[in-house]
């Protein structure tokens, strides 16, 4: 971190991240080398105005040059939305949409403890408006991470579900920006072989937690698809779940991996080539809906 600040960090997590000791080696790393740091372990799941807008004034408050966000997509996320707000008025809900952010953002650094938002890769937010239930996304060059660390050994006591959830929201990143009407050449090379990442290694992610390489892998499958998604937008599933996780704050993962099948026989007469693709990269879509059950994931929405 010494080359991205002079002053003190700001640490953007959550009370699991926290209780879990990953924070840590970092803590540690910032005492050797004497950086001054304090803490927001506020974050929760599909994070709402009301904590992002508490985490605002903690950050206004003290005098920080770099906000370092630890946890999954919501951490990440929140981390985003405070630290465009450090120079920038009113509340983040005003910048929904494209470009709407004036000023640049504190510098940003992103740590994954999951594998499945990609969001250390977009330059995309999103926060729940408290009063609406409203999904909101804020997207801005300005939201890019300075830098993303991607460190397997975080990921490895995941829970199960958690791996099942986040893996599935990976692959529907993947799945979304590879079929997207706004995808490149490049953007569908990053999505496919991402599909393909997954396809390999989620199975043994899920069953076998401690697998190095397949945690890493699947962490490498998260942020490759998020740079796919971030050059080529998503698609009716994540259009549905952010409705679905705003009013009843379902998992993110599992909104999207109840959706998924649904969405794709609805797609599937638009682009079936590009279907056959995907099919082929995960090794034919039935294994998809069996490891999907052996996942313990909804496959109704009932």
């Amino acid at each position: 971190m010494k080359p991205f600040t002079k002053e003190k960090v700001l640490i953007v997590t959550d009370p699991g991240v926290r209780k879990a000791n990953i924070l840590e080696p970092i803590e540690a790393s910032l005492n050797k080398y004497d950086i001054p740091y304090d803490i927001f372990d506020e974050v929760e799941p599909n994070p709402t105005s009301q904590v992002v807008d508490k985490a605002i004034q903690f950050l206004r408050q003290g005098k920080y040059d770099l906000v370092l966000a630890v946890g999954g997509g919501s951490s990440i996320d929140t981390a985003k939305a405070i630290a465009a707000m450090a120079n920038n008025t009113g509340s983040i809900l005003d910048y929904e949409g494209v470009n709407k952010l004036p000023n640049p953002s504190l510098t940003l650094v992103a740590i994954p403890t999951t594998a499945g938002t990609g969001s250390e890769a977009t330059s995309s937010t999103v926060v729940t408006n408290t009063q609406t239930l409203f999904k909101t996304a804020i997207l801005s060059p300005y939201l890019y991470p300075k830098l993303a660390i991607l460190d397997p050994e975080l990921t490895l006591n995941l829970p199960p579900a958690i791996t099942a959830a986040t893996g599935m929201d990976a692959l529907t990143h993947a799945i979304e920006s590879y079929t997207s009407k706004l995808a490149s050449p490049v953007s569908q090379a990053f999505a496919i072989h991402a599909v393909k990442m997954i396809g390999e290694n989620l199975h043994k992610a899920y069953f076998v937690g401690t697998d190095m390489e397949s945690r890493e892998n699947m962490l490498a499958a998260s942020f490759i698809a998020g740079i796919a998604f971030a050059h080529s937008r998503l698609g009716n599933v994540h259009a549905i779940s952010h409705t679905f996780g705003g009013v009843f704050n379902i998992p993110h993962g599992i909104a999207n991996a109840t959706l998924l099948p649904y969405v794709l026989a609805f797609n599937l007469p638009a682009c079936p080539e590009k279907f056959k693709d995907i099919a082929a990269a995960l090794g034919e879509l039935s294994v998809g809906y069996r490891r999907l059950k052996q996942a313990g994931k909804p496959l109704k929405l009932s």
